[in-house]
């Protein structure tokens, strides 16, 4: 189901957005928020008709993700800014500048598969990774809401099928109907 960002991200404890979709929609906590970009977070608050979300780039966010190139498993944490911190990443690793991070689906809660951004190193040699989602442009936000890890862990969230009909619905045109039956009901 996908939601109208109705405040703005951000602030001085938490990074999060509050979207017009709750409970009457059938949301719950736990689930998955993405854009036609990739991984905006997860639902960390449900009212009758809104939903709190936790962004990826808050302090308090840690996601199990795969370096696509490479293929070593870490966590990416929010540092309430631009970037995200890798951790627990191996000291064996040689990672790629400009590689392409995803959600492993480690943990069950996210789907494995879902962009969340590209390696970049700073000046100091350190590694960080630039979110797919500009957070500060965000309109619309889907949410995942049948995912079962127990179920689905064999599969792989396919974004480039999202892609166009969550852009198609940041445009105003209704696709309700031809979204991911995989996924989004």
């Amino acid at each position: 189901i996908t939601g109208r960002v109705i405040t703005a991200p951000g602030g001085i404890f938490a990074n999060t957005v509050l979207i017009n979709v709750g409970k009457k929609d059938g949301i719950s906590v736990g689930q998955t928020a993405i854009s036609s970009y990739g991984l905006v977070g997860y639902v960390v608050n449900v009212g009758l008709s809104t939903s709190r979300i936790l962004l990826l780039i808050d302090i308090n966010s840690m996601i199990p993700v795969y370096f696509t190139d490479s293929n070593w498993p870490a966590v990416v944490q929010g540092i309430n800014g631009k970037f995200l911190k890798i951790k627990f990443l191996s000291n064996e690793a040689n990672p790629i500048e400009g590689e392409h991070i995803q959600t492993s689906g480690h943990g069950g809660m996210l789907p494995s598969g879902i962009s969340v951004g590209n390696l970049i190193k700073s000046y100091s040699g350190s590694y960080y990774v630039k979110p797919s989602v500009n957070f500060q442009r965000l309109t619309y936000v889907s949410i995942i809401k049948n995912f079962n890890a127990k179920q689905d862990v064999n599969k792989t969230f396919n974004m480039h099928q999202l892609s166009a009909n969550v852009i198609a619905i940041s445009s105003g045109v209704d696709v309700s109907n031809k979204i991911s039956k995989a996924y989004l009901r």
